[in-house]
Parts: structure tokens; sequence; C-alpha cells
């Protein structure tokens, strides 16, 4: 596959992935003041394991201690950022969280960046990120603390994707189930006070949230990293803010102020400059067999 074409591909699943992620948010969104933050996503952490289980089957025996070590990894930084980004959605609209998520893979992106203007990107989402968490801003700290903890996790949550992705000889769908069974086992016991409020009514949603927000999400991702690289991936979540800002915007009936909306147009143009470098860098890289970008497509060669 050409490098267009892998990142045009890369582009439509990622792109996916983060509407049904960010879809999923809005639509659980109403139940976090009766089950919680941390026990809607718990609970769909549940039961997106339990299909994941019963779709792929995965193989469980004859895995090398390598192998479940980074399945264990995967899994728990899987948790990490899905419980992160809940929590901060509790105190945070939602185009202000996931904005402050992106700083974590824009800082992946923007590593080994060799052209001197270039390098300034870095201050432009800096410049983004005073102008979304400004001092009179009114946000809660404890939602830009968990904010940045869910941008350190997905920064880490793409690396490790990549790892998987090249360690594993099938298509990955086992390490994937296997990982969301670490997920879900580690945020059982924060979902366990949501049980006894958890009614009929809450299931359909968490359903839907399971099974478009964690496993077609994740497999999407999954797929995104395999076929581009850790880097590639991490760039192209630079459009999220911009469908965070409207999601909340349309149906949860959150306005930002203007000096929010420039920060978070910083932020997305850093994105996509660096974005841009990195799709001339991999070009450039196919067809001088160099690793411009530090091995940039090499998951999905």
């Amino acid at each position: 596959m050409n490098t267009a074409r892998r990142l045009a591909v890369a582009a439509v699943l990622v792109m996916g992935a983060s509407l049904a992620v960010q879809g999923s948010a809005v639509l659980t969104h109403p139940m976090f003041a009766e089950l919680g933050a941390s026990g809607v996503s718990g609970l769909r952490f549940l039961l997106a394991a339990g299909l994941a289980v019963a779709l792929v089957r995965p193989r469980w025996a004859g895995r090398s201690t390598t192998s479940w070590t980074w399945i264990v990894i995967y899994g728990s930084i899987i948790a990490a950022m899905n419980v992160a980004m809940y929590r901060a959605l509790e105190h945070l609209p939602l185009g202000v969280a996931v904005t402050i998520e992106l700083l974590g893979p824009l800082a992946l992106g923007a590593t080994r960046l060799p052209r001197r203007w270039l390098r300034g990107l870095p201050l432009v989402s800096v410049a983004g990120l005073v102008l979304v968490a400004r001092p009179d801003s009114d946000l809660p700290v404890i939602g830009l603390v968990f904010a940045g903890c869910a941008a350190a996790a997905l920064a880490a949550y793409a690396v490790v994707a990549e790892r998987i992705s090249t360690m594993t000889t099938g298509n990955g769908w086992d390490e994937l189930a296997l990982a969301l069974v670490v997920a879900a086992a580690w945020t059982l016991p924060l979902s366990w006070h949501a049980l006894p409020t958890l009614g009929v009514t809450h299931l359909p949603r968490l359903l839907v949230a399971a099974g478009v927000g964690v496993l077609l999400a994740f497999s999407l991702d999954f797929l995104a990293v395999r076929r581009s690289s850790a880097r590639i991936v991490a760039v192209l979540l630079s459009f999220d803010p911009v469908l965070g800002a409207a999601l909340g915007w349309v149906f949860m009936a959150q306005t930002l102020s203007v000096a929010t909306l420039l920060g978070i147009g910083l932020i997305v143009t850093a994105g996509v400059a660096t974005c841009a470098w990195h799709t001339e860098g991999t070009s450039r890289a196919g067809h001088e067999g160099t690793a411009a970008t530090g091995r940039l497509g090499s998951a999905g060669d």
C-alpha cells in the first residue's frame, strides 16, 4: 500500500474511532449523576470485555511471559486513559477535555522534528493550552488534572498499541480482547459502588457504549496503528477537539468562550502542521529506505 493511501485509510479509521469514543461519551454523560463517571467507565468495560471474549474467543494458553506483560500493560493503559477522561468530563466541557487529552499524542508526534520552524509547534500547542486553561476560565483544576492524565495515557497507548501490533503474527484481535479483560479487571472495583443503582434503563446505553465506544473504537485504533504508525495516528487525532466541541455544543448544550475556541484552534493547527510534516517524512522514507521519523510505517508495512 502506498504512503498516500495508507495515510488516507488511517485517517478514516482514526476519525471513526474518535466519533465512536466521543459519541459514546455524549450518550453516557447523563448517567454520571446516578452511577458516577468511574462507575459508567467500569461497567462499559465489563460489558465490552464480555462481548470481546464472546466474539473473538481469544487464545489464553501458550503465551510467553513477554506477551502477557505487554497485554497487561496495554489493558492497564486503556483503563487509565478512559477512567481519567470520564472523570475529566465530570468537570469539563467535552471539547476542552478532548483538547487537553490531545496534547499527549501531540507531544509524541512532535518528537524528532528536524526543521527549525517546526520546532516552534510545541510552543503553539502550549499557547493554545494557556488559552484553554487560563486562570480566569473557571475550569476546575481537578478536571484539568484528570484531562492531563488522559493525555499522558493516550500517548502511551499509541506507542504500546504499535508495539503490540509488531509482536503478534495474527490479526491482533486476541491481544485486544485480552487487553479489554485486563481493563475490565482494573475498573471493576471503581464501578462496584454503581451496581446497587444500576437499572434496566441504563443497560441499553451501556451496551452501546461498550460495543461502539470501546470494542469498535479500539478495534479501529488498532487497525490504524497497524496500517501506519503510532506517530501518524497521534497527529491524526488533531481533529478530535473540533469534533468534541461540535458534539458538546449540539448534544450537551456546552458553549465555549472565544478565547477557548482560539486555544483549540491553535492546538489543532499545531497538530495539522505536525501531521503534514510526518506525511512528507513518511513519503521520503519510503523512497530512500530510511527511518526519517523514527521508522514511521514500521507497524503496517
